[in-house]
């Protein structure tokens, strides 16, 4: 019921887009380009106000473009170590990332925020999935799997009632 809450008040801003990042070769780090993608594909009225990104492991390749599309929020879902059970989702300021997240991409994703939100000016989320697994293989593992298909599902849900 929190995430559903936290999702709602995410869509109070008008334009948001949801940046997916991670590896889809490391098990659940696939979790950001799996739930960009699923509710790119799912969403029934996607329109100029939200847009989806799969920005796979280079999140900065996409900062100009983000930028130019002048939203009011950036929604970057990944798997983050925050010591919860593997599936759990947490949203949490992008300015508080480092020091309760560990991210597994190169560029770490408290950097990529601050760029972000110089670029563009917006509000900055990170949407956090405890994985499982990130172990070399492609595909979810069930919990976390779960977790993004009820994520992409409130997503939707709140595009319908925006």
């Amino acid at each position: 019921m929190k995430m559903k809450k936290q999702i709602a008040n995410i869509f109070k801003n008008s334009k948001i887009v949801f940046i997916g990042v991670g590896n889809i070769l490391r098990k659940d780090d696939g979790v950001g380009p799996y739930v960009a993608s699923g509710a790119m594909r799912a969403a029934p009225c996607v329109n100029k106000n939200y847009n989806f990104i799969d920005a796979g492991e280079a999140p900065e390749n996409y900062i100009g473009s983000i930028a130019a599309y002048k939203p009011d929020a950036a929604v970057i879902i990944d798997a983050l170590h925050f010591k919860a059970a593997p599936g759990a989702m947490e949203i949490i300021n992008a300015d508080k990332a480092r020091k309760t997240t560990f991210s597994t991409h190169g560029m770490p994703l408290e950097l990529f925020a601050q760029r972000l939100k110089e670029a563009a000016n917006a509000k900055i989320f990170l949407l956090g999935i405890q994985p499982a697994s990130l172990n070399l293989s492609e595909g979810l593992t069930r919990p976390v799997k779960i977790a993004a298909d009820r994520l992409i599902k409130l997503i939707c849900e709140e595009m319908k009632n925006a």
